[in-house]
């Protein structure tokens, strides 16, 4: 039989170790500390995201026209729907599609006609009734009343790019019978330095903030490793991505039935010139090329040229008459439809 000392019947229990509790206490600072850096660095990925989305890639404050415009993550930016404002030079309305059109109308038997482009197409410097698609649709529905309509799908600084993804993403959905693609100003503006967003865009509206900065980061590290081997981009496409894509504007025209022409639109130092500029050639072997048919209407106008423009680029009510009356004679007499 054992016998228990006095003294071992009094010790008092053994206290937990002083290092092992030090031990825990650290682990759980470390992940709290952790934790803390993960959500502070979130948090600024989610400050970087509500900066960078929704901005517009252009800035149309110069033109006074940044309230008619809107963020749009398929297309950098479109016109706002149901605008109805009076600027300095012209009056502006959009339907519910953001289009310079009434509200579209599906009747049967009735020939659609899509108006792609940029502000010339738009219509700058003109009231709705007299940009050229409105005038066009005016003299075919004489021709023929109620059989036409013609969509005026121009956006200010739109180059052909957004041409084509506003035709992939809205333009198919309207059925058109004939696609008109009318660019070639805006592909040659300088990208300045920083003005990336002339170029692509990006939503980050899905994007966890942290991932938002990795992505950034990976990109702007990749952009410093892999230099373009021809130096940096000075215009926003070049005349190969051009032709490629009126190419494929022309093949998803045809996928889904509609005919497909290139217009070419003059500025004012072509008007009564024999040099033809070198644009007005790459148009024309472009339209070649991606079997559309070619309309160029340079020869109806006449000098002194002032009095068809707004400005060099973007014509007066006169001047759109024109293309509408040169477009109404290749519409009528063409086996289009």
């Amino acid at each position: 039989m054992m016998i228990t000392s006095p003294s071992e019947l009094s010790a008092p229990p053994q206290a937990p170790s002083k290092q092992g509790g030090a031990r825990t206490i650290s682990v759980v600072l470390f992940i709290l500390v952790i934790l803390g850096c993960v959500v502070a660095v979130e948090l600024a990925g989610r400050a970087y995201i509500t900066r960078i989305s929704g901005r517009m890639p252009v800035d149309f404050s110069a033109y006074q026209t940044d309230h008619i415009h809107q963020y749009d993550k398929e297309l950098g930016w479109v016109m706002r729907p149901n605008v109805d404002v009076t600027l300095p030079k012209y009056r502006l309305t959009t339907n519910s599609l953001g289009l310079r059109n009434k509200e579209l109308r599906d009747l049967e038997g009735q020939v659609r006609i899509l108006a792609l482009g940029d502000s010339r197409t738009f219509g700058e410097g003109a009231d709705n009734d007299f940009t050229w698609p409105a005038l066009l649709e005016k003299n075919l529905n004489e021709y023929k009343p109620g059989h036409f309509e013609v969509i005026n799908a121009g956006v200010s600084g739109y180059n052909a790019f957004q041409g084509l993804r506003y035709l992939e993403t809205r333009g198919m959905k309207l059925n058109p019978n004939l696609v008109i693609c009318a660019f070639g100003v805006n592909e040659w503006g300088k990208v300045e330095p920083g003005g990336a967003g002339w170029l692509e865009w990006e939503d980050l509206s899905s994007q966890w903030g942290i991932e938002a900065l990795l992505r950034g980061a990976i990109k702007g590290c990749m952009a410093m490793i892999h230099k373009p081997p021809l130096g940096p981009r000075e215009f926003r496409m070049s005349p190969g991505e051009y032709t490629d894509t009126l190419d494929c504007i022309g093949k998803l025209s045809r996928s889904h039935g509609s005919a497909f022409s290139v217009l070419y639109l003059p500025s004012v130092p072509e008007i009564g010139n024999t040099d033809i500029f070198g644009i007005r050639r790459l148009s024309e072997g472009i339209a070649g090329y991606c079997f559309a048919a070619y309309w160029d209407p340079t020869e109806t106008f006449s000098v002194p040229a002032e009095k068809d423009y707004v400005d060099p680029f973007h014509f007066t009510a006169s001047g759109n008459a024109l293309i509408a009356a040169y477009l109404f004679d290749k519409i009528t007499t063409e086996a289009l439809f």
